[in-house]
């Protein structure tokens, strides 16, 4: 399910997230059609491909996505080894996550399962943050591949909710938050969230999507 316009939104808010200034609404969806090898566009565009291809991306379609995003590969912009902790953060379980994502099979109920999944594999990205920049950026198109993966609508992280609920489900102990505020953001893309409690917006959010 590849919704151009939608990808181009979405783009556009995970740069925004960054304090990035981004191109034109239209110019990122030109890029996309042009299917350029650059940028957010390419980075966006060589995880899709993976996916497309029915496979799951693996750390290194994750460092070559980075280096797409970024532009340039320095020295020092993976922290350790991208999978040891160190200084507190945790592990990126990536083989956990692809064992899981290749063990569903849908089914008429599974749509929910699917999402919960990819809200899990989001929260241990950001919690392991593997790089010393793009962190945020690349994990929320490791999150869209995977939606690919399960040919469900891609999700729009908007700038715009982000301190009252993006930020709240990325800073939570578990991914329970995540899942909720995913499952929203494909329901609802254009619904803004604000978590005004510790259930807050988890209450009225859809159960079925």
């Amino acid at each position: 399910m590849y919704d151009l316009s939608r990808i181009a939104w979405f783009i556009q808010e995970s740069d925004a997230i960054e304090g990035e200034r981004s191109r034109s609404l239209w110019k990122t969806r030109k890029l996309l059609c042009e299917r350029s090898s650059v940028g957010h566009v390419g980075a966006f565009l060589h995880l899709r491909s993976v996916v497309q291809e029915g496979d799951l991306p693996y750390w290194s379609d994750l460092l070559y996505a980075h280096e797409l995003l970024i532009r340039k590969f320095l020295d020092g912009v993976v922290r350790d080894d991208g999978t040891s902790p160190s200084s507190g953060r945790e592990s990126l379980p990536m083989a956990d996550i692809r064992q899981k994502v290749s063990a569903v099979r849908f089914g008429a109920s599974d749509r929910e399962a699917a999402v919960d999944l990819v809200a899990d594999a989001h929260h241990a990205f950001l919690k392991a943050r593997p790089f010393t920049d793009g962190d945020g950026r690349i994990s929320r198109l490791y999150a869209n591949a995977l939606l690919l993966y399960f040919d469900l609508p891609p999700a729009v992280f908007t700038a715009g909710d982000c301190h009252g609920s993006y930020y709240p489900a990325c800073r939570w102990k578990d991914g329970h938050l995540m899942r909720a505020y995913l499952r929203a953001k494909i329901a609802h893309p254009k619904c803004p969230l604000t978590l005004s409690s510790t259930n807050g917006w988890i209450e009225s959010l859809p159960q079925k999507l």
